[in-house]
């Protein structure tokens, strides 16, 4: 079946979800297809959701240009073994890096995005990169934004995000790395609880043990 989504974001290709009983061989029992680019994957135990970024009309003006393109997410429930469903719609502001920007908890999606990529250096000028973390919280078949934080890392990218339970760590660099610590403990309200800046920038973030969080870059 094609999926229509009921808010109107464009995709620039078709996108197709297979569902594989590996006991029974390499044929698909089920498919789920919408328009959209699978550019970034990310699965809980639950879901399969899928991040494509919002497609701008090549005929746009230059003066109606956004300052900052969105990236769409779509999520699938993957619980039934045999099928994948088409669940649900939602929007962020700016790109996202990888599957570890994504992190769904207590049944909602926390995303970490940036306003404008590494590669996004040529076009008419724009304001200063910033980076967000949006709460995301299905409602019918949309996935409603109930808590952002905004302003992280001026001027610079996401290069590290991890999700733990209900904290987010993100990393931003230009020429510091700073580490941010998000509580998220309050899904509608989260906030920036600290800081720590170093020379350098971690590319990876990985859980070490209660209250320990390795950095490699």
């Amino acid at each position: 079946s094609t999926i229509t989504r009921p808010t109107t974001f464009s995709g620039l290709g078709m996108l197709t979800v297979l569902t594989i009983d590996l006991d029974r061989g390499l044929y698909a029992t089920d498919s789920e297809s919408l328009m959209a680019d699978a550019l970034v994957v990310y699965g809980s135990q639950r879901n399969l959701y899928v991040a494509t970024h919002k497609w701008i009309d090549p005929r746009t003006s230059p003066n109606r240009i956004p300052q900052s393109e969105n990236t769409v997410i779509d999520q699938f429930d993957a619980t039934d073994p045999l099928h994948t469903t088409y669940v649900a719609s939602g929007e962020v502001p700016g790109f996202v890096l990888n599957q570890f920007s994504m992190s769904e908890y207590n049944g909602d999606l926390r995303v970490a995005t940036t306003s404008r990529p590494i590669w996004w250096g040529s076009g008419p000028p724009r304001s200063l990169s910033q980076s967000y973390v949006t709460v995301l919280r299905p409602s019918g078949q949309l996935l409603v934004p109930v808590g952002q934080v905004s302003g992280l890392g001026a001027g610079q990218q996401i290069y590290s995000v991890r999700f733990i339970q209900d904290a987010g760590y993100v990393v931003t660099f230009r020429q510091v790395d700073p580490l941010y610590v998000i509580d998220l403990s309050s899904p509608t309200a989260p906030r920036v609880a600290g800081q720590l800046e170093l020379a350098g920038y971690s590319s990876y973030l990985h859980p070490v043990g209660e209250g320990l969080l390795l950095g490699i870059g």
